[in-house]
């Protein structure tokens, strides 16, 4: 019986234990080792991770100290969604070679994964002592950065992504979406005009071309650029959520509550709250400014079940109501939402500048003007506080430096 048929843990550990003295017994556990290796590889690249990480377990039996074979298996690991397992393999190939690459990265993406963007940030730079021009790794020191809201040096490192990897459109769609956040619009438009040549089927560039004519209030252009979006993915709740923005935006109010629509039935498949409760707000509106008071009240009104606090989407309905004749419910909304405004600019625009057109073109709109005054003494009081504490800080500024 050959010593491979006998193999259990005890005795591959006593075999690699007298390895050490014995040249011929250790050149027969290099060889056992490199075999599994290349077989637990072959099974890795075939796709089929099961049986990969079994064979690299058995590798490591033979030799436990391989920092290559641990960072192997806790790529393994990783990408089975194993992510203590693997952050564990990773920390012990750390251990046994602090340079190992494959180790460094992986541990920087788990921790990326986990939200440490510090422990992340660590390992990405570490990695990047040793090999500066990797683009996956740059990739994410930038995503890492983003994430922190640093994104000047998010910047440069999507650049050093691009320049890595100039066929690659992830870079230069991230690059593009720190931009937005810096304010770089046309600087953003030229970055996705470079994805789009090298991948003109990713709809998600054209969503961002939108976001980006949504900037400077080119809602045609952006609603062009969503449809296009939308054609090469109708399913994308996103696309159909910022379309019905710019439809209405555009007056089309029929396509408006079309793509409301089904921005919300997309988020409630996805079980995605946050989103949903937008996507109801935006058809309650579109509701509204189609003179359906009624649908819009209910629309609403799912709107506030997933976020309760959306001071807007109460003066939305408190609109629809007073349409209907309900002054006195109508009210209550108002002052409900008055309670959630966190800043005075929200109850300007979507409370008193609404209400106010709606009193234009309904001048007996029962309690309106009342619920008006209202508004307007309440956004009066909230901006002499906010200039207050402006002045406050202003003098705690200018004050002198004690000795």
């Amino acid at each position: 019986m050959s010593i491979s048929a006998l193999r259990t843990p005890n005795l591959v550990a006593t075999i690699g234990y007298l390895a050490r003295w014995l040249p011929p017994l250790a050149a027969w556990v290099r060889w056992e080792r490199q075999r599994r290796a290349a077989v637990a590889l072959q099974f890795y690249r075939d796709g089929n991770l099961s049986a990969a990480l079994a064979q690299y377990r058995e590798a490591l039996g033979w030799s436990p100290r391989d920092a290559d074979l641990r960072a192997a298996l806790g790529q393994v690991c990783y990408e089975l969604n194993q992510t203590e397992q693997a952050e564990s393999q990773f920390r012990r190939a750390l251990e046994y070679d602090y340079r190992n690459l494959r180790a460094l990265q992986g541990l920087g993406n788990v921790l990326l994964d986990n939200g440490d963007l510090d422990g992340a940030m660590y390992h990405y730079l570490r990695y990047l002592e040793i090999r500066p021009k990797d683009a996956g790794v740059c990739l994410n020191l930038g995503v890492v950065f983003h994430n922190m809201g640093n994104f000047e040096k998010a910047t440069l490192y999507y650049t050093q992504a691009e320049e890595a990897a100039p066929a690659d459109p992830l870079a230069l769609k991230n690059h593009a979406l720190a931009l937005f956040a810096l304010g770089r619009f046309p600087d953003a438009e030229a970055l996705l005009a470079r994805a789009q040549t090298l991948a003109p089927a990713d709809g998600e560039i054209d969503l961002l071309q939108g976001q980006a004519r949504e900037a400077h209030d080119d809602y045609q252009g952006a609603a062009a650029c969503y449809a296009a979006a939308l054609e090469k993915n109708p399913q994308d709740a996103q696309a159909h959520l910022r379309s019905a923005f710019v439809t209405g935006r555009l007056g089309r109010w029929p396509e408006a509550i079309r793509h409301s629509e089904h921005a919300v039935e997309l988020y409630r498949q996805a079980d995605d709250a946050a989103n949903g409760a937008l996507a109801w707000w935006e058809l309650g509106w579109a509701y509204y400014r189609a003179g359906e008071w009624q649908r819009s009240i209910e629309a609403s009104s799912e709107s506030i079940k997933l976020d309760p606090k959306h001071a807007a989407v109460r003066f939305n309905r408190g609109l629809a109501l007073l349409h209907l004749g309900r002054g006195a419910e109508a009210r209550q909304e108002y002052v409900d939402g008055i309670g959630l405004v966190t800043q005075v600019a929200e109850l300007k625009a979507h409370a008193i500048e609404d209400l106010s057109e709606a009193l234009e073109q309904n001048p007996n709109l029962p309690g309106g003007a009342e619920i008006l005054d209202m508004l307007k003494q309440r956004y009066a009081a909230m901006s002499q506080e906010l200039a207050k504490s402006a002045h406050r800080q202003a003098s705690h500024s200018t004050d002198p430096t004690p000795p």
